[in-house]
């Protein structure tokens, strides 16, 4: 993962909770020695706890019954983008039935974004990450998951049925697996093995 105050390559461990299938995630850089929690994914779509950090896009939303009225729900959600900075915890909203405006407390919830790769635990960017057109990017976790993605991408043959949600393969999005972008993916997946240090965590 790219650290998000040195940029350089650090390393990402991921935990066991209590002898459960529950796992976290924790983040060190050997550059500038940051260390990090992350979000345990199993709390994933879960709003921000006190001493978890969060590196990536989140969500601010907020939803309950109008104080006034009763009979129409408040909802609030807006997108924030990684490194906001902070965000007052409460804002106004007009209920929708009774016009009746009311104080609404959010919650700021982490997001995910697969269209550029981020590491699911702490939001960070993935070292191994590259644009192959406008708004699309090609990105592996570590060195075997690119090994696997380029074997595929450039493999004239596909044999075999692939059952849905089985493997990585069957959740790659379709304009990746088609060949008419096969030389672009190829490329963008070369350049990230050519930056990527030969200690690599």
């Amino acid at each position: 993962m790219l650290c998000p105050r040195c940029g350089r390559v650090g390393k990402v461990r991921y935990l066991r909770i209590d002898d459960t299938s529950r796992i976290t995630a924790s983040f060190h850089c050997h550059g500038c020695h940051l260390d990090v929690r992350g979000v345990p994914l199993y709390r994933y779509a879960s709003p921000l706890q006190p001493g978890v950090d969060w590196f990536g896009a989140s969500c601010a939303q907020g939803q309950r019954s109008c104080g006034y009225c009763g009979a129409r729900g408040l909802t609030y959600c807006k997108r924030l983008d990684a490194g906001h900075g902070f965000v007052t915890r409460q804002v106004r909203v007009r209920c929708p039935g009774c016009r009746h405006e009311s104080e609404l407390t959010l919650s700021i919830v982490p997001m995910g974004d697969n269209e550029v790769g981020h590491e699911p635990a702490t939001g960070m960017r993935l070292a191994r990450s590259e644009p192959v057109m406008q708004g699309r990017s090609v990105w592996a976790y570590n060195a075997g998951h690119q090994a696997e993605l380029t074997r595929y991408v450039a493999a004239r043959l596909r044999e075999g049925a692939v059952v849905a949600n089985t493997g990585f393969v069957s959740r790659l999005p379709a304009w990746l697996k088609s060949a008419r972008h096969r030389n672009k993916v190829l490329a963008a997946l070369a350049r990230i093995e050519r930056r990527m240090p030969s200690n690599e965590e």
